[in-house]
């Protein structure tokens, strides 16, 4: 929970592993055991996984048959269709084809437009243009997610870390926010940022899961035990930097979670936590 303060480092690294969720079988953060519905999978800066993530947790959702949606709001870049084998094509309804009905977003109108992962879960991709992303306003993005959070029994949230505008609903409507970090000193000015974000936004604060990806062990640049200190929270879970078989498996569109690997359990092990799956 946020709220948790380390006085340094060096009584991190006393700390056993189990407490500081260094291991895949992770600690949820959230002390409630009713599923959480609207979770935002946010970086502190690009390339850190979150989209791998977010994808990944879709994935597991819809093998669990629970009714599950993604939403990519990375609005210029996004590419959470690609990590859900979902092609983009002339046909693809996207974030910005929703504003000319954006008052009037139903349960067909939200059918018609999201389209259907191999995996079971729907996805609402993002804008292919430049253009259609720039006439999104937070206010849409808003009305998105609040249709689409009636419709479905989770709903899974990509972000940007480049558009504040853009993120800052998500950020006010989400129950839980997964903060991706890796273990190096560029990613945690943009942690500590989006953590400041959280505190801002007013009524109820949501839950924050910790997750260092990428982590080479002894021989990162930054412990988890230092990035614990200086975010004044405990890491959720400490997964294994595997890059190349991320991409391998997203070349062949398959997921992290399809094949054995110590990622992969730990990928799974964080989703069962956080989304109470047996």
């Amino acid at each position: 929970m946020f709220g948790f303060s380390l006085k340094n480092g060096r009584e991190a690294r006393s700390r056993p592993a189990a407490a500081t969720g260094h291991d895949t079988a992770c600690a949820c953060p959230r002390a409630s055991t009713s599923p959480v519905k609207m979770v935002l999978f946010h970086g502190g800066k690009g390339g850190v996984g979150t989209t791998t993530l977010a994808s990944e947790a879709a994935a597991i959702l819809a093998g669990s048959d629970r009714n599950v949606a993604a939403v990519d709001l990375d609005v210029c870049r996004g590419d959470l269709h690609y990590r859900l084998d979902v092609p983009v094509t002339r046909d693809t309804h996207t974030v910005s084809d929703l504003l000319p009905v954006i008052d009037d977003l139903d349960t067909r109108i939200l059918g018609n437009a999201l389209s259907t992962c191999p995996c079971g879960a729907r996805i609402l991709p993002a804008p292919t243009t430049h253009a259609a992303a720039a006439a999104i306003e937070p206010d849409h993005v808003r009305k998105v997610l609040v249709a689409m959070a009636a419709e479905f029994e989770h709903l899974i949230i990509d972000s940007s870390v480049a558009d504040d505008r853009m993120i800052s609903p998500a950020f006010d409507l989400a129950e839980l926010v997964v903060l991706v970090v890796t273990p190096e000193i560029a990613c945690l000015g943009g942690a500590r940022r989006a953590l400041g974000q959280v505190v801002s936004q007013g009524g109820k604060r949501p839950d924050i899961a910790l997750v260092v990806n990428r982590s080479l062990g002894t021989s990162d640049a930054v412990s988890p035990a230092e990035i614990e200190s200086f975010l004044q929270m405990p890491a959720t879970v400490v997964l294994p930097e595997d890059t190349a078989r991320c991409r391998r498996l997203a070349d062949e569109g398959r997921h992290v979670t399809s094949e054995r690997s110590a990622l992969g359990h730990g990928i799974y092990s964080l989703m069962r936590r956080l989304f109470t799956l047996r």
